[in-house]
């Protein structure tokens, strides 16, 4: 293969990863591609005025929510998913039943719905859609078949949605929980750390809670891979990460690997009284000679959330510094 069509083929992957990396985009996506096969299969179709205009209507309507999908992608909310699979679901039903023979050429898009909410949706969100489906394609089939020939077309749509969401949910589930996993220490990665910083502090500003997290770096650690090796101090990460995982509460208590021997420790609904006692535990479960500098910050309804983690981050460099400068 030529570096040319390397770096093309690289391209390309590229584009796809992003749009594909966000909902919205890839709502977008899914939308302008059913429009398109839709109009492939137009020609051979024989309308009524009205059922003319109702398609129209259909594809008017898919290609305005693709176009604001693409164009907001990451920050189209949820909710906003859910009531274009609503509103999809809803005119692909009407398209079926008021073209003659369509059912069955147009059925694919129903599981195109399902395999959308089946990668960026939840289980139950998936399985609501799933029960959806399931009825509008019950009204499409067996308003116009006979109940045993409507029975032996809708069982292996519904089946194969079924079985095709649950699947693509479970592979989902599990990419994410390994690409938000630290290969070494098993604790949650930065990324992870970020979305879930993201999550608590949104979570903290709507309640009205208290937020704290801690900044924590092992002092000395290039020094420790210098002279005993880098497998001591993997090892030594693996030893803290394992002490600390001991004291995230089932509160919503977080613990991650933020760098490479940084750890971050998030306490929702703590302040700063409290996080100084989760600081003296933390250090408490250090091994004999191991010194690590922490630095907590705590919010409590103002600032923000770079703010915050900044903070956080100042106070340990002050620790570490003084960590330096004792004899």
């Amino acid at each position: 293969m030529t570096a040319s069509r390397m770096f093309s083929r690289s391209k390309l992957t590229g584009v796809i990863s992003n749009l594909l990396a966000s909902s919205g985009k890839a709502a977008g996506v899914f939308s302008l591609s059913a429009v398109a096969l839709v109009l492939i299969a137009l020609p051979s179709k024989h309308f009524t005025r009205g059922a003319l205009i109702l398609v129209m209507v259909g594809l008017a309507t898919a290609c305005v929510q693709s176009a604001v999908n693409l164009y907001y992608g990451a920050r189209i909310p949820e909710w906003a998913l859910h009531v274009d699979l609503v509103i999809d679901i809803s005119l692909i039903t009407a398209v079926c039943v008021i073209i003659p023979s369509v059912d069955v050429e147009f059925g694919f898009l129903f599981l195109w719905i399902l395999f959308f909410a089946a990668l960026y949706l939840s289980v139950w969100s998936f399985l609501f859609y799933w029960l959806y489906v399931s009825l509008a394609y019950a009204l499409v089939v067996f308003r116009s078949t006979a109940p045993v020939e409507g029975t032996r077309m809708w069982i292996p749509l519904v089946g194969t949605g079924l079985v095709l969401g649950l699947v693509t949910a479970g592979l989902v589930s599990m990419l994410r929980q390994s690409s938000d996993l630290d290969a070494l220490t098993k604790l949650p990665n930065r990324r992870a750390w970020d979305r879930r910083v993201e999550e608590e502090f949104e979570r903290a500003k709507r309640n009205a809670t208290a937020l704290s997290m801690v900044v924590i770096d092992i002092d000395g650690f290039k020094v420790v891979n210098d002279r005993d090796g880098h497998q001591a101090g993997d090892e030594l990460l693996c030893v803290l990460a394992d002490a600390w995982r001991q004291e995230v509460r089932g509160g919503g208590d977080f613990v991650a690997r933020i760098g490479g021997d940084e750890f971050g420790f998030l306490a929702p609904e703590t302040d700063a009284r409290g996080i100084v006692q989760v600081v003296q535990r933390l250090e408490g479960l250090l091994p004999l000679g191991v010194s690590c500098s922490f630095g907590a910050s705590s919010w409590n309804g103002n600032g923000s959330l770079a703010d915050l983690f900044r903070e956080a981050d100042e106070a340990m460099y002050r620790v570490k510094r003084q960590h330096k400068m004792a004899p």
